[in-house]
């Protein structure tokens, strides 16, 4: 039985290469259904494919993140946790994802977004900010026209400004969230999404709620609260049925497996820090946030 919910992970990713089934099956052991996130067209495939192959439990998103339309070697430091990769550059093939959207298990477009940290330094900053918005329009238009949530990454240039969130911003106001009785191939028809591993402050939370989106928070909230204060703030104030829990494993272990490779079933600590930081239930917490997540991307759990 599913209790907990782990909105944006990445199971198909070549760091659980040896042991997928592994992971999948403690999680579900666990009780907690995941939703595991394309990045580009393999991780998009992979995700789909496992999806199909575990339906009680495990649903997809498919998307071309960011820093895959261009090529570039990432190599930084989060809070103590080394995250290393290669992307190589592509271009959004509308008619690629719009295929793997005729899954059943697929049930978001993304991982989407802006992303401004991560320039190559042999590419213009014009031409760079450009094309992501151009990407993100296209990738806007195929959730129109599938019907289905944005799983939303968004980083700004730099900790001092916020102008990815702004271009964000700029672009989803014109594509309020739905929710109605129109008929569609699955169930309502349905806008908006969720803002992923926010990292931001309340002030700007409360621009994207007032849009209707919602508010992803990861294992970034078990950290030391001194360096993650705005975000806890965030934590405390958002609505409670705006809120998702998610683990973006393999990444951002929260406490106490920090400097461990992070898993779904690891969700139940952020749960855990969510129902604690807004003095809640924790089971009250967890059924919450599994409601939340049931009605944005439109899963039965």
């Amino acid at each position: 039985m599913i209790k907990y919910i782990d909105t944006h992970c990445h199971i198909q990713f070549n760091a659980y290469k040896e042991d997928s089934e592994e992971v999948i099956h403690r999680a579900l052991e666990g009780g907690v259904g995941m939703i595991t996130v394309g990045t580009q067209k393999d991780t998009s495939r992979r995700a789909v494919e496992w999806a199909e192959k575990n339906p009680n439990g495990l649903w997809a998103a498919v998307g071309l993140h960011p820093t895959h339309l261009f090529d570039e070697e990432i190599n930084e430091e989060v809070e103590g946790e080394e995250v290393a990769y290669k992307t190589k550059a592509e271009d959004f093939d509308v008619d690629f994802y719009k295929k793997l959207c005729a899954s059943p298990r697929v049930v978001a477009i993304g991982e989407v977004g802006l992303d401004y940290w991560h320039r190559p330094s042999n590419v213009d900053a014009e031409d760079f900010r450009r094309k992501q918005l151009e990407t993100f329009e296209r990738e806007v238009a195929l959730a129109k026209e599938v019907n289905l949530p944005l799983i939303l990454h968004v980083r700004p240039s730099s900790w001092e400004t916020d102008d990815a969130y702004d271009d964000l911003y700029n672009i989803l106001k014109n594509y309020p969230p739905l929710t109605t009785s129109v008929p569609s191939g699955r169930g309502m028809e349905r806008r908006g999404g969720v803002l992923h591993c926010y990292t931001g402050n309340w002030e700007i939370a409360k621009k994207f709620l007032d849009l209707g989106y919602y508010i992803g928070f990861t294992g970034v909230i078990t950290f030391p609260p001194a360096k993650v204060a705005p975000i806890l703030e965030t934590v405390k104030n958002c609505p409670p049925d705006r809120i998702l829990s998610e683990t973006d494993a393999p990444y951002l272990s929260p406490v106490p497996f920090r400097g461990k490779r992070n898993e779904p079933v690891y969700v139940k600590y952020i749960v855990a820090k969510i129902a604690e930081l807004r003095g809640a239930d924790p089971e009250k917490t967890a059924e919450q946030l599994l409601s939340n997540a049931s009605d944005l991307f439109n899963i039965k759990i």
